[in-house]
């Protein structure tokens, strides 16, 4: 058991992804097949990993370069 405590203390991450995706894109699956249904859970992780990568890039430029702009504009 002790070599899964540092495994099992990470879990809350995992449990906030899911949240995350079902709060913004639904906690149902429409599809009715299958193949449709794991489609749809891999369409609605990629979505989230797009939308995350683009909330990163956006607040790395208000910070970086806004800041540094303004910073700089002052002196």
């Amino acid at each position: 058991m002790a070599r899964l405590d540092g495994v099992y203390g990470q879990r809350w991450q995992c449990e906030m992804v899911h949240s995350v995706i079902k709060r913004k894109f639904g906690d149902r699956v429409r599809s009715r097949r299958r193949l449709l249904q794991l489609r749809e859970v891999l369409v609605k992780g990629l979505v989230y990993n797009i939308h995350r990568w683009v909330v990163v890039c956006f607040v790395w430029y208000e910070v970086v370069c806004v800041s540094s702009r303004y910073l700089c504009n002052r002196a």
